[in-house]
C-alpha cells in the first residue's frame, strides 16, 4: 500500500472539509480538493462542470494548491529528480510535469495527484487553468481507450451524434441552428470512452470560451453520457449533404480531432512521451472508425443540414456498434 509522503506543511495546506467528485466511469473517478488559497477557484470549476461533493474514499485523488503555499518544492522545474536536496520531502520520489500555467506532481503509484497553480490574478487566467486541469485527466481516459475530440454533441432520439471540425467551421453555428428535437449538449469539446460493453459513450465537456469574460453563466453536466451512435465531420458548402467515409479516412479524421485538443498536452512532453500518447490516440480513433459509422457533413448557412443526418441514422438503428 502506497505511503504517503505528504509533510506536516503540506498537510495543512491541503487541509480541506470540501471534495468533489469527477466520475466518468467506474475506472475513470477522482476526488478533487483545494487549498485554502484555490478553494473559490475549485468552487467555480465544480459548477462549470457541475461537479457532486461527495467523498474521497477509494479514489484517487487530485489536490490543487497555490505556488506560495507549495514551499520549496516548487522552486524545481526540471523532470529529473536526481539531486534532491532542495525538495520538499514529500515529492523526492513523485514524478513532476508541467502543462501549461500548471505544474503537476504524481505520487509513486499514481493514486494522488497535487496540481500546482501560480497566483492567480484575472478571470482569463483562472479559466485557462482550468481548462488546463483536465488534460492530465485526459491522459489517463486515453490510456483508458478513450478520445477527446474538437466536437460538439448533439443528443437525438436517445442517439449521441457528434458533429466535429476545427474552430470557426461553425461548430456553434450548428447547434444553434438545430430544431428542438435535436439537443445540444456540448458545441466545442466532447470526450468519448469505451464502454465495458465495448460500446462507445459520450460526455458534453465545457467551452470554457464562453466563461473568459466572465459574463456566462452556462454549465456542462460532464458525468451525463450518451450511447454514440455516428460522428460527422463538418464543412462549409453550397450544398447540404452527408457523405459516408471509409474507415481508413475516418481515423485519420478522429486523431486528428483529437490532436487539436491533445496538443495543448505535448506540447510540455519529451519526444518518447509525446511518441506514446500519439501512438495510443491512432489505435483509440482505429477502434472507434470501426466501431462507429462516420459521415463527412457538408452544410450551407441556411440550409436544414440536420434533414440529412437524419437520412442516414435509421440504416444504423440496430447496427452493432461493439467493438
Amino acid at each position: 500500500m502506497e505511503r504517503s509522503l505528504i509533510n506536516e506543511q503540506m498537510k495543512h495546506a491541503l487541509t480541506t472539509n470540501e471534495s468533489w467528485t469527477l466520475k466518468l466511469s467506474d475506472q475513470l473517478s477522482w476526488s478533487l480538493s483545494a487549498s485554502m488559497g484555490t478553494k473559490s477557484w475549485l468552487r467555480r470549476l465544480a459548477s462549470i462542470m457541475e461537479l457532486k461533493p461527495g467523498p474521497s474514499d477509494g479514489l484517487p485523488k487530485v489536490h490543487f494548491v497555490l505556488h506560495s503555499e507549495f514551499g520549496d518544492a516548487s522552486g524545481r522545474r526540471d523532470r529529473h529528480l536526481h539531486a534532491s536536496e532542495h525538495l520538499n520531502p514529500f515529492v523526492i520520489q513523485w514524478t513532476p510535469q508541467k502543462f501549461g500555467f500548471l505544474q503537476w506532481w504524481t505520487s509513486p503509484l499514481g493514486t494522488e495527484a497535487i496540481c500546482e497553480l501560480p497566483e492567480v490574478g484575472s478571470i482569463e487566467n483562472d479559466i485557462m487553468m482550468m481548462s488546463e486541469s483536465l488534460l492530465p485527466l485526459y491522459r489517463q481516459t486515453i490510456a483508458a481507450g478513450g478520445i477527446p475530440m474538437h466536437a460538439a454533441l448533439i443528443a437525438y432520439s436517445e442517439q449521441g451524434l457528434i458533429i466535429a471540425a476545427p474552430g470557426g467551421i461553425g461548430k456553434s453555428t450548428c447547434c444553434r441552428r438545430l430544431p428542438p428535437t435535436w439537443n445540444p449538449l456540448c458545441d466545442d469539446e466532447t470526450l468519448i470512452l469505451p464502454d465495458p460493453s465495448k460500446s462507445f459513450f459520450a460526455h458534453p465537456f465545457p467551452t470554457w470560451s464562453e466563461h473568459l469574460c466572465g459574463g456566462s453563466s452556462r454549465t456542462w453536466n460532464v458525468h451525463s453520457r450518451i450511447p454514440l451512435h455516428a460522428v460527422f465531420f463538418l464543412s462549409q458548402a453550397t450544398k447540404d449533404e452527408v457523405v459516408p467515409v471509409s474507415e481508413m479516412e475516418a481515423a485519420i479524421r478522429i486523431y486528428q480531432s483529437a490532436a487539436e485538443v491533445c496538443g495543448r498536452m505535448w506540447c510540455d512532453m519529451d519526444s518518447p512521451a509525446q511518441r506514446g500518447l500519439r501512438t495510443e490516440l491512432i489505435s483509440n480513433a482505429c477502434r472507434l472508425a470501426k466501431a462507429v459509422p462516420v459521415f463527412a457533413l457538408h452544410a450551407r448557412l441556411t440550409g436544414r443540414f440536420w434533414e440529412h443526418m437524419d437520412r442516414v441514422l435509421p440504416q444504423f438503428e440496430a447496427a452493432d456498434l461493439r467493438l
